[in-house]
């Protein structure tokens, strides 16, 4: 449909429509927009929160923070497209607080989706405002986009949308119209490449391929018929020849745009691939992976109806409305001889059927191909589906307001009438797990689609003596409705108090306070979730008057995450930790293949916490620095009224010993022990100097009079899972500790302080040349040690395996994120356990050293005799390289728009 009449362009008219969407966006985010309450869902606290701190405190800091050396024993940060550094649209956040910079990035982008869906639908689409308005709201705020806000930098990239289909638009038409000269093409294509730099910056590669999917798409789709048109009789074999290019010509402008895009972009995208051929994802994922969270068919009715009593898995959610629904479908039906929508539904198809990934047979084929085995998540396809839906929706609208057919509008209504009817049907076909099952509709959720039907039936069949001029509005007041209504379950409402972000726990404390050497030692942390906060109570009565039900559960489980500093929040508090969380790029490979002596098996996404069933060997633990471990007390047991620790378990064979590292004064009468079966012995130093050995017959060794022991040995065979000190005569014990640990802290978790560490850098004496395979069997042995001797990926340039000259441990003098230096002394090999990586350089005594991979993911230099100052940098070429090229195409870009202004001006009348 032709825009209004007598109205202005749509170039013209922009600022009160743009008013009016931003209006509408604020409103939908009310909470968001207008309260101090917070998002703690999730990737958003546990992920965006920290990354999006240490780049702000970096960027105010007048720093690229090129280096992330809190996780992961060492990463790029940069690197990481998901951290966003190079993002324009987010350098003014750095100079808010994590939370708050995340909140306007969302309401900024959602903004940003709604009016180039606007502009969209009026310049590419020619639809009236009140259609074009619609249109843009089923898009930026239906289900799919406000769905995202736990995924930020998904949100920023797939905002850009529609500002990439109208640049495909035009780039499409001005091949068509066959203008004399390249200007409109180049503009065009030079609009398509900008766009998707853009996407590309904003650190999801996945949303710039989707997006660029959806241009190919439309834009060849909408040359199609100009094909038709130019090969049907009398046309010339001329014309014949030239029509049957038109697709091919403007793919290719679609293709050199995208080609140029990474040129843009390439102070991000060659690291990024620097860091992607380091990671355990390089040369593409497993089918298994690529093929997750497909949308299950049985799942379509409750993915494409809003719920208003409840919000599905966020990937799966993909409502437009009842009424979005109906008017999509409606507006699909007039596709016929109008290329724009025949485009938009192909686009919607498209993303409908991949989105079912692992039920889609077309894309089980072509997910073992790049670029589909780069991603996961099929179900994000669903963003064509979402944004062909929204417009073809605008499109029913105007149909409808010309008076369309009553076959037409029936069809607009079978579909969600269909989906209704079928969403209680398939709730009991719907497998278990983490999207089922979902069970029957909730009676608001039924009540709601079927309110919103028989409204719809009721506007697109108005009394005649009603008349019409008020039915668009009202159309566009129940669509709006019904979205405001739904959205108030998605997660873009679903906030608790900042305190969430930035309270201490006590736990954190004492790791806050250990702080201050050189660097700080690592911690790891066992610890689930299934402890509960001593302080609920409190903190009930303090904040849930304010907050309601699912706000202070929010609350809850953030406070359970900053107790046992859940992966990535050592980021946001500067304490090192051994683990991280990423499900990009990282984590590394060799990350992951050493983490496997913890796990036993290369976690997916870095995270060891969840699958660590026992505590890692200490000797391990020792190697990478990690001083804490934090487990819960969730196994701890009372066995007839004493208190037992059971994190560790010591097992000895007949004459082994094992000593406790840390004993308490504490007078004791007896000591406690839950053991598998009794045997062995007990062999006491007391306070006085003497000796006591007491055989193991039962749970409860009596000693012969009360003493005050400040040394136990365990002598095997013996089983022992936990051991007390136990003063009979007041009914007062002491749990201990087995194992070469001390406990700090004992509160809703428990902090361990490992008493064999080795320091971040040591000097080993000899070195060996194995494979990873062979190095991480020998590091899994319990009789090899890590300080003796060091195992390399390499051969050193020289051999400095020499006698150990005792000159001291080495000195760490200063360390921060892409600087390390250290004093040592050779001859030996001086080992850093933070991870090895392309762009660290060394150099001893100011002159170039290589740096050889140790231990499988480590860093290590070979020292000569003598006393040495050792500089490790970071420096990737990389980084230097790209940022390089971006300026030079930046620059050529400016170049390219002087001209097209000037071509602009000359072919303009005087």
């Amino acid at each position: 449909m032709k825009r209004d009449a007598g109205s202005p362009s749509p170039r013209a008219g922009l600022v009160i429509p743009a008013a009016a969407l931003i209006a509408l966006v604020l409103l939908f985010s009310w909470k968001l927009a207008l309260t101090e309450g917070i998002l703690a869902r999730g990737d958003v606290l546990l992920f965006f929160y920290p990354y999006w701190d240490y780049r702000g405190q970096a960027l105010a800091a007048g720093r690229l923070p090129l280096w992330n050396p809190l996780l992961f024993m060492g990463a790029p940060f940069l690197a990481n497209s998901q951290a966003g550094v190079l993002y324009p649209p987010n350098w003014p956040l750095a100079l808010f607080s994590a939370p708050v910079a995340v909140k306007l990035a969302l309401l900024s982008h959602l903004a940003l989706a709604a009016l180039g869906a606007y502009s969209f639908a009026r310049r590419a689409l020619q639809q009236s405002r009140l259609a074009a308005g619609l249109a843009a709201a089923f898009f930026a705020l239906s289900g799919y986009l406000t769905a995202q806000v736990e995924h930020v930098n998904q949100l920023q990239g797939l905002a850009w949308l529609p500002w990439l289909l109208l640049a495909a638009h035009a780039l499409a038409r001005s091949v068509v119209a066959r203008r004399r000269g390249a200007r409109g093409p180049v503009l065009a294509s030079t609009l398509v490449a900008l766009v998707v730099s853009l996407q590309l910056l904003a650190g999801h590669v996945q949303s710039a391929f989707l997006s660029v999917t959806a241009a190919l798409t439309y834009a060849v789709i909408l040359t199609l018929p100009a094909v038709a048109r130019a090969v049907a009789p009398p046309a010339p074999a001329a014309e014949h020849r030239r029509a049957g290019r038109l697709p091919v010509i403007t793919l290719a402008w679609l293709l050199a745009s995208s080609v140029i895009a990474p040129l843009l972009a390439a102070g991000q995208v060659l690291p990024t691939l620097e860091l992607s051929s380091q990671s355990l994802r390089a040369g593409g994922l497993s089918l298994r992976d690529v093929l997750s969270f497909s949308l299950d068919p049985r799942l379509l009715p409750r993915a494409l109806l809003p719920g208003y009593s409840r919000g599905l898995f966020s990937e799966f959610t993909a409502y437009l409305g009842v009424v979005g629904l109906a008017l999509a479908v409606l507006g699909a039906t007039g596709a016929r001889g109008r290329p724009e929508r025949l485009a938009l539904a192909g686009i919607s198809l498209a993303g409908l059927l991949f989105a079912l990934g692992a039920y889609d047979p077309l894309y089980v084929g072509l997910a073992a191909l790049p670029p589909f085995n780069l991603f996961r998540v099929p179900a994000r396809w669903l963003v064509l589906w979402t944004f062909g839906g929204a417009m073809l929706a605008g499109h029913g609208l105007d149909d409808t307001l010309a008076g369309c057919s009553a076959r037409r509008r029936l069809a607009g209504l079978a579909l969600p009438l269909l989906l209704t009817v079928a969403s209680p049907l398939a709730a009991g076909l719907v497998p278990a797990g983490e999207t089922g099952p979902l069970g029957l509709p909730r009676a608001a959720d039924l009540a709601g689609w079927l309110a919103a039907l028989g409204a719809l039936t009721v506007l697109l069949w108005p009394a005649r003596h009603l008349g019409l001029a008020w039915r668009g509005p009202a159309i566009g007041a129940l669509a709006l409705a019904e979205l405001f209504a739904a959205s108030q379950v998605q997660s873009i409402n679903h906030l608790t108090s900042p305190e969430a972000w930035t309270s201490v726990r006590p736990a954190m404390t004492e790791l806050l306070a250990a702080r201050g050497s050189t660097p700080s030692s690592r911690f790891l942390a066992l610890s689930g979730l299934r402890f509960e906060p001593g302080d609920t109570p409190e903190l009930r009565t303090a904040l849930r008057p304010a907050l309601p039900e699912d706000a202070f559960y929010d609350f809850i489980v953030a406070t359970k995450h900053k107790e046992v500093l859940s992966p990535n929040l050592p980021l946001a508090w500067d304490v090192p930790a051994v683990d991280g969380y990423d499900g990009g790029v990282l984590p590394l490979r060799h990350y992951a293949d050493f983490t496997q002596l913890f796990t036993g098996a290369a976690s997916a996404d870095g995270r060891l916490r969840e699958n660590i069933t026992t505590p890692p060997d200490a000797r391990l633990l020792a190697l990478v620095n990690a001083r804490y471990l934090i487990t819960d007390k969730v196994m701890d047991a009372w066995i007839d009224g004493v208190f037992y620790d059971l994190e560790f378990t010591l097992s000895l064979a007949a004459g082994e010993r094992a000593s406790l590292a840390y004993v308490p004064r504490f007078q004791t009468t007896a000591i406690g022990l839950a053991a598998n079966g009794f045997g062995g012995s007990l062999a006491l130093t007391l306070d006085d100097g003497s000796q006591l050995k007491l055989p193991i017959r039962s749970s409860l060794v009596a000693l012969p009079e009360p003493s005050t022991p400040v040394a136990i040995t365990l002598v095997g065979p013996l089983t022992v899972r936990g051991l007390s000190l136990v003063d009979t005569l007041s009914g007062a014990f002491q749990s201990l500790t087995l194992g070469p640990y001390r406990l700090v802290h004992s509160g809703d978790v428990k902090i361990y302080e490992l008493q064999t560490l080795l320091p971040r850098a040591f000097v080993v004496p000899s070195a060996e040349v194995v494979s990873d395979p062979e190095a991480l069997a020998r590091l899994a042995d319990p009789g090899f040690d890590p300080a003796g001797q060091v195992l390399l990926a390499e051969p050193p340039a020289t051999d400095s395996a020499m006698p150990a000259t005792g000159g001291g441990a080495p000195a760490i003098v200063a360390y921060t994120a892409e600087r390390v230096e250290v004093r040592a002394a050779g001859p030996g090999y001086l080992v850093l356990t933070d991870a090895h990586y392309p762009g660290w350089t060394a150099s001893v005594d100011g002159e170039p050293a290589p740096i050889l991979r140790a231990d499988v993911m480590f860093r290590a230099v070979a020292l000569p005799p003598g006393e040495h100052r050792v500089i490790f940098r970071f420096q990737p070429r990389s980084v230097s390289i790209g940022l390089g090229i971006s300026g030079a195409a930046w620059a050529l870009l400016l170049i390219v728009g002087v001209w097209l202004l000037g071509a602009r001006r000359r072919s303009s009348p005087p």
